[in-house]
């Protein structure tokens, strides 16, 4: 056998070598910078910057706040910049703006960051879409909610600190900042709207002034008193229970009624239908409650009333928002049943930072065999969703189907799926994909184990 002979010097190089394979962040410091890493930068800050903007001035803005070892911040850059899709545009529209890359040094520039903290990526990508479609008055007042959600934020973590349980909202995922940053409910509103204009987004976007009122009623209602996070959820959802007024389609109520005749709530349903108040007035046309279910609506009626509207999708949009106030990402996601007419429901999920995984307290009813489980998603890229919307007409796919992402599963392993919860790794697979309906791509023996203790 041949016998090889080390220096000790040989050695030491090596075994610094071997570091550096092992942890390739070791080395970077924030001065060094890693912009480098993201080869189409240059290009897209040139497009994408003020005319007459410095370009180097933008370039160390962005050194200044990627932090190279943090995995979370490269993660969050690869998100805004999008370099594939970048390119996949520049063949079909040359100096095409990245609207998410724009948002990002609008408030580094004006001082909205903190150390090592993704959420200022999360803002960016969180408002870009709707920043995309603006015309000139929504941008300004788009740039102007920004600086004053990043004020919300830091009121928020403040805030935290002073709680028994030591949930951290800077310390959580960059794609669950996301959830927690983004102020529309839900992608329907907008899908056919080619211009934003300022009295549409001041109807459908969450106001920063309402985020504030539902911190203001997580403190005051002491929603965030709890010693586990499984007992603040029940917190927020029971408040949230006991103030809404139930209101579904009528259909729903007259069942219900014939099942239970003394059900006062579908009386009082009933009632209202006959006296021609279940539609109500709103930008021109009549439409029922519970499709008037977006925070700034329902705000409203709140602060005049004591109580919100609607059926299960408006309590989600309560619920997420408590969740939120209290610092906490949230989402929302529906259950549909395969037979028409069955067992159907909105609920929210919490992102759960002790255990690195999304989870709910609520629980599908027994019934139909088979369900539908989708979850919803912020259109969280212009430069994507543009690129979906040319895709899918060629395919006759409807685009919301990316944003709405779904699978056919049976109700015991949805039930699982939520005891187990939805992993970071897991969803943050679905969150950067668009494959929808594909058998065990949500549901799979990892996801929803046939047999799991309680």
């Amino acid at each position: 056998m041949q016998k090889f002979d080390y220096s000790p010097l040989y050695i030491i190089q090596l075994a610094i070598i071997s570091l550096f394979l092992l942890f390739p962040s070791i080395g970077y410091t924030k001065t060094d910078g890693c912009l480098g890493k993201f080869p189409t930068l240059d290009q897209q800050l040139t497009a994408s910057i003020e005319t007459g903007a410095d370009l180097e001035k933008a370039r160390k803005y962005l050194t200044d706040y990627i932090n190279c070892g943090d995995s979370e911040m490269l993660k969050g850059m690869q998100l805004i910049l999008q370099e594939d899709l970048y390119r996949y545009w520049t063949e079909i529209d040359p100096g095409k703006k990245n609207y998410a890359l724009s948002l990002l040094l609008y408030l580094l520039t004006d001082g909205a960051s903190l150390p090592d903290d993704t959420m200022t990526i999360a803002f960016a990508l969180a408002n870009n879409y709707i920043f995309s479609i603006g015309d000139g008055p929504t941008r300004k007042q788009i740039e102007q909610d920004l600086m004053n959600h990043f004020e919300y934020y830091k009121k928020v973590l403040s805030w935290q600190k002073t709680l028994n349980l030591r949930y951290d909202l800077s310390a959580v995922p960059v794609i669950a900042k996301i959830y927690w940053a983004n102020r529309l409910r839900n992608i329907d509103l907008f899908r056919k709207i080619r211009q934003l204009h300022l009295n549409e987004y001041d109807e459908f976007v969450d106001k920063v002034e309402n985020l504030e009122l539902m911190h203001d009623l997580v403190i005051n209602n002491n929603l965030a008193d709890a010693d586990s996070l499984v007992s603040l959820a029940l917190n927020i959802e029971q408040f949230t229970g006991k103030r809404i007024v139930y209101r579904a389609k009528i259909d729903q109520h007259r069942k219900k009624l014939a099942k239970h005749p003394h059900n006062k709530n579908a009386q009082e349903a009933i009632a209202e239908y006959e006296r021609g108040e279940y539609r109500v007035d709103f930008m021109g046309r009549k439409r029922r409650w519970d499709l008037l279910y977006w925070l700034n609506y329902q705000v409203d009626l709140f602060k005049q009333s004591g109580y919100f509207k609607g059926d299960c999708v408006t309590e989600t949009t309560f619920q997420m928002n408590l969740y939120k106030g209290a610092g906490i990402p949230a989402m929302a996601n529906q259950v549909r049943p395969v037979v028409q007419g069955g067992y159907s429901h909105n609920s929210p999920l919490f992102y759960n930072p002790f255990f690195n995984k999304w989870d709910s307290i609520q629980r599908p009813r027994k019934g139909a065999a088979k369900y539908y489980l989708h979850f919803e998603k912020p259109i969280w890229h212009h430069l994507r969703y543009e690129k979906d919307v040319r895709q899918y007409k060629s395919t006759g796919r409807k685009v919301s189907s990316a944003y709405w992402q779904g699978e056919l599963a049976g109700r015991g392993q949805i039930v699982n799926f939520r005891k187990r919860g939805f992993t970071e790794e897991h969803f943050e697979m679905l969150f950067t994909s668009d494959t929808t309906q594909k058998p065990g791509f949500i549901f799979n023996k990892r996801s929803a184990p046939p047999n799991i203790i309680d």
